[in-house]
């Protein structure tokens, strides 16, 4: 089931913490109803039936509200579990800093990453060994834990790609902290004694820090690069690996730079004259939605259609108060929002109570087009407008598709522009889609959230092999085929 919201944890660290503040039943009320207000009348998924039911499952839970006072956090926790299915992906979420968070040290010491569903050590310096497989964290299962962390939806993907770098966060979120965490684990994935240790707390500014040591990601540092791209060319073999970090970041909302882009680095492709390529996206957590096709036209042979399908909330029912930035600029007033909102609705069509736009492109083979054989590299990171490529290239039957299942669903999103909430009295920040997007033949389209399946998936056993000795999996597919 999709939950309200994710909750995403952000990593802003305050140099002047004052500590988790406390609000009154008052005030708490107030920013459940207004919750409530931007949820209900922003969503574009919501049919009448099921407005008027998440109307009243919020009434409910302003009814039987059970807080006389509670800090920011303690507010999140009671509205994350009132199991209220908003229908969004991971691209709308609570956002939480670290002033909603004790300054105390309880919280989780040990740098953890997910591979598949199991909890495994993420450090060489920690108490455990590299590579330990955690079975219980203070009496609680580790599967037990995934469960409550993902609200019973296993195949989040995306929100399992990234757990990790917020496991210490997610954990006092649901368990509260400790001031000790008693860690029964295996050595490895052949051993079949349980060991325990006992691991004292740290502050979340520490645990945060603790990551450093991580030993995944092994691109850390490579990730903070603003270059999108990384090109490498085997002369022996002529296998040509092309990265696309982002579909992102370039100047400008149109595909013009990206095609610019794209003629300057598949140019180089033809005077290498390679035999093979391989398109590493992984990690690439989207950004434009001209970019998929555009993409696809530098590897097809024929022409091909393109048809997004917008679906929006009309802009009239878009509440204003407390919207604060639309697409990460900022509201000044109303009037301001107002206008920046009717922008964004430009060339649609509004009937039985939602606003319709469709987008068709044609696509043309690139004259820099390759032509040979292709395989394209995906996992949990491969999200949004990355995965749609993925969806993309997978139909067009281009070439294999090699990794783990994307992050992001195969044929639908909840993206397009983002709209900034801010709750009047917690101030926590809830970040919201404004579009529902289909892409294709919108009427074989249903609600399930399928994802893009490689046709080789990688067996959990050989991603820990890869882990354990501290291999990225995509280079030795890489070396492997070069």
């Amino acid at each position: 089931m999709r939950t309200l919201l994710y909750v995403a944890i952000l990593l802003l660290l305050f140099f002047d913490v004052a500590g988790q503040a406390k609000f009154s039943q008052k005030e708490l009320l107030h920013d459940l109803s207004v919750l409530k207000r931007i949820v209900t009348n922003t969503n574009p998924l919501l049919t009448n039936d099921s407005r008027v039911q998440m109307e009243r499952m919020f009434a409910d839970a302003e009814r039987t509200f059970p807080l006389e006072q509670a800090t920011g956090l303690e507010f999140i926790k009671y509205v994350t579990r009132l199991q209220i299915n908003a229908g969004y992906d991971e691209h709308a979420s609570f956002d939480l800093n670290e002033q909603l968070f004790p300054v105390s040290s309880v919280f989780f010491p040990v740098p953890i990453y997910l591979l598949g569903d199991r909890f495994v050590v993420n450090s060489e310096k920690a108490m455990l060994p590299y590579g330990s497989l955690i079975r219980s964290i203070n009496g609680i299962s580790a599967d037990s834990i995934l469960h409550k962390f993902l609200r019973g939806d296993r195949e989040v993907n995306h929100f399992k790609h990234r757990l990790g770098s917020i496991f210490h966060a997610m954990y006092f979120l649901e368990y509260g902290g400790a001031d000790e965490f008693i860690i029964t684990y295996n050595e490895n994935l052949k051993s079949k004694e349980l060991k325990t240790v006992t691991c004292k707390a740290v502050s979340l500014r520490n645990a945060f820090a603790l990551q450093n040591d991580a030993v995944f990601p092994l691109t850390k540092v490579t990730e903070q690069n603003l270059n999108q791209t990384y090109v490498e060319f085997n002369e022996i073999t002529k296998g040509y690996y092309l990265q696309l970090k982002s579909f992102t970041g370039l100047s400008g909302d149109s595909s013009m730079p990206y095609t610019q882009m794209f003629d300057s680095l598949f140019k180089h492709v033809q005077s290498k004259s390679p035999r093979s390529m391989i398109l590493d996206i992984r990690g690439n957590s989207g950004g434009l939605l001209l970019v998929p096709g555009l993409l696809l036209s530098y590897l097809a042979g024929t022409p091909f259609d393109e048809v997004h399908h917008l679906k929006m909330m009309p802009v009239k029912d878009i509440p204003l108060d407390y919207l604060k930035r639309i697409d990460q600029r900022p509201v000044a007033t109303k009037s301001d929002g107002r206008k920046m909102l009717y922008r964004l609705y430009d060339g649609s069509v509004t009937q039985n109570g939602s606003t319709y736009k469709d987008i068709h492109f044609k696509r043309e083979p690139s004259p820099y087009r390759f032509s040979g054989p292709v395989a394209l590299l995906t996992d949990g990171g491969t999200f949004s407008a990355a995965a749609y490529f993925a969806n993309l290239f997978q139909r067009s039957k281009r070439g294999s598709i090699m990794g783990l299942p994307t992050g992001g669903a195969a044929r639908q999103i909840t993206a397009g522009h983002m709209l900034e909430y801010e709750l009047p009295n917690t101030k926590i920040v809830v970040s919201l889609p404004l579009m529902y997007i289909t892409f294709g033949d919108a009427a074989s389209i249903n609600s399930t959230w399928d994802y893009v399946v490689p046709d080789a998936v990688l067996p959990f056993e050989k991603e820990y092999q890869y882990f354990c000795l501290k291999q990225d999996w995509g280079v030795q597919i890489k070396l492997n085929a070069q």
